[in-house]
Formats: structure tokens, sequence, C-alpha cells
């Protein structure tokens, strides 16, 4: 949907602009390489006009970012038709992005208390109950993109030898197949089993609410619609943290990191194209590590990142045993504390 919408801007850009007049924005010949740098120019210096929630326009400056994915969608696009022979020559190839530099990831996380309190809110036996809380410890267990259980059919959770496993669709058409955590599994059974869909293996795992028949129907949940789940649960669970569809994701990463996981296991995990997004979690850490650079510190109150103890007790799986992405929970005692203090 964004890079629809960054494409359908440069055309209504291209119906303004003086330097193709002349042309129909479908003459897709006409379109040169100095209209993509002239609309590139354009994001950057022009603010970007916004409508407010009782409908007054207000201007906003793009970010790096937001920029950097316009000209993506342009080049996407005109690469497409390149290779499809509707164009002879790719006008956005010799454009370049601006330059951007992320050390420290954006996306806010939660502690694993918060994320083991929010699955613990969640006490009900209706279908939405048991399908919220599967979803949540979803993507705080597997580590997973939202999109991923999204797109998940109850085919996708299988048994494979002695372990229940499930197979994850990521972006980029990888294909993920990993052991369930224990609490993960009863999350998944309980849910499978109240809302009967294993008689229905190629049909949408998690589902979505039927507002005519009141039950879970047969379409899928949308990303939107889970955003506004989590958004529900966490104000119910008191969090102070504005959560969002990848918090309980970076939650599953930090926690993770904080118990001695790989990095290159984290990123196996995580489905990520490198390992640049998996450090920029673990820079996250550094403060609380005692660690000051990349290059080896380590952990004053530990054994150091990497040693050989942690990969031994993973030496012949591929993926590391998920207790080490288990939130911890608080004891009675320690809710007492806080609560009292």
């Amino acid at each position: 949907m964004a890079y629809a919408r960054a494409t359908g801007e440069f055309f209504a850009w291209l119906d303004d602009s003086s330097d193709f007049a002349g042309h129909d924005d479908s003459d897709l010949h006409a379109v040169q390489s100095f209209h993509v740098s002239s609309w590139r120019e354009t994001l950057v210096k022009m603010p970007a006009q916004r409508k407010g929630r009782k409908g007054a326009v207000f201007e906003k400056t793009r970010s790096t970012a937001t920029i950097k994915l316009k000209v993506s969608a342009l080049r996407s696009l005109f690469s497409y038709l390149k290779e499809g022979g509707v164009i002879d020559e790719d006008p956005a190839a010799s454009v370049r992005s601006p330059k951007m530099s992320v050390t420290v990831g954006k996306t806010l996380f939660v502690t694993g208390n918060d994320a083991a309190r929010v699955l613990d809110t969640i006490t009900g036996d209706s279908l939405v109950d048991l399908r919220d809380r599967a979803l949540i410890g979803f993507m705080n267990y597997t580590l997973a993109r939202v999109s991923a259980p999204v797109g998940m059919t109850t085919g996708d959770v299988f048994m494979q030898g002695n372990r229940r496993h499930v197979r994850l669709h990521e972006k980029g058409g990888k294909d993920l197949v990993m052991p369930c955590h224990h609490e993960l599994e009863d999350f998944l059974i309980a849910y499978i089993d109240a809302a009967q869909l294993t008689a229905e293996p190629d049909k949408p795992l998690f589902r979505a609410f039927d507002n005519t028949k009141r039950t879970l129907g047969a379409k899928a949940l949308i990303r939107m619609k889970a955003w506004s789940m989590v958004q529900r649960r966490a104000k119910a669970a008191d969090l102070t943290t504005h959560a969002t569809n990848h918090t309980f994701r970076a939650t599953g990463i930090t926690t993770f990191w904080e118990n001695g996981g790989e990095l290159s296991k984290s990123r196996d995990m995580a489905g990520h194209a490198s390992i640049r997004p998996a450090l920029s979690h673990r820079r996250r850490l550094q403060p609380r590590r005692g660690q000051d650079s990349m290059d080896g510190a380590t952990n004053p109150d530990g054994p150091p990142h990497g040693q050989a103890q942690h990969r031994d007790i993973h030496s012949q799986n591929r993926y590391p045993r998920h207790h080490l992405c288990r939130p911890r929970r608080q004891t009675g005692d320690e809710y007492r504390a806080v609560a009292e203090g």
C-alpha cells in the first residue's frame, strides 16, 4: 500500500509539473531521470500536507526514511516495467536515495514482565480472548512480524517428531519452520480446539470477528485489526509504553538478547535479511549490560557474549531453545512491592 501511494503521488506530481507539459501521465516512455530526481528534491524541500482528525490541514516535514521509501517505490516500479519490456530505459535507476544511518531501533518494546502481564490479563475463555492471547504470544515467542501469523493457515501448526512446530511465511518469500515454546503451544492448542479449526487446515488460523454472527468468521484477521487488538490489550494491562504490532516482536528479540542468545540465531528467527537490524536491538541493551562497544566487551554481571556455554546449549539445533525469549513473570511479592511503592 505504501508503494502504491508513493507511485500515485509521483504521477500526480507529473500532471502538475511544467517539465512534463505536453505529455500524458500514462506515457511512461516520456518519464526521464531528471523527472524522478526533481520529484525527490520536491519531497525534501516541500512539506507534506496532512489532515487532522477535525479536518484541519497542517504541514509536516517528510523524514529521510519516508523519502527513501518513496524513491524505492519508483525504482521497483520502473525496474519491473523494464523487465517486462514496457519501457526501454529505467529512469529511476540512476537516482539515489538520501543517505540514512540507523544504529538503534526506534520500535518501542516492553519488558519481559510487562509482556507476561499482558498475557496474564487475558483470562477469558471466549474465542476472541483465546485468539488474542495466542496471537500476542506468537509474536513474542517466535519473534515474527505480525504479517506472518495473520497469513498463516491452521495447517501451518503441525507435529514434527515429538514436538509441535509452526511454519512462518515472512516477507521476501522466506519460509521459516521452528518449534513451539511450551506456553505458545498451550495457547495455540486451546484456541484451535475451542474454535474447532483442526478440520480446516487450509483456512486462516487467526480469524476476524464477524459482527453479524457475533463469533469468529471465516476471513483472516488483518494487520490493522491486530493493531487495534494490541492497543486494547495493552490498555487493559495498564502498560505505559505505546504498544504496536511490532512491540512484542521487539520484546521477544530483546529478551532473547538479555538471556544470552546469539546474534546469528536471532537473525534467523526474526527473518532479518542482514545482521544490521539485530545489531540495533543489541545496541539498545548496552547500558544495561555494561558494554561500551561491539568489540566483545564483557558483561560484569554475567558471562561474556557468545562464549561456549551459550553455544553448547544449542549446538545441535538450528534455532535456540525458546526459554531464552520467554518473558519473566514477577512473583506475587514483587507485584505487591511495585503496587505499594
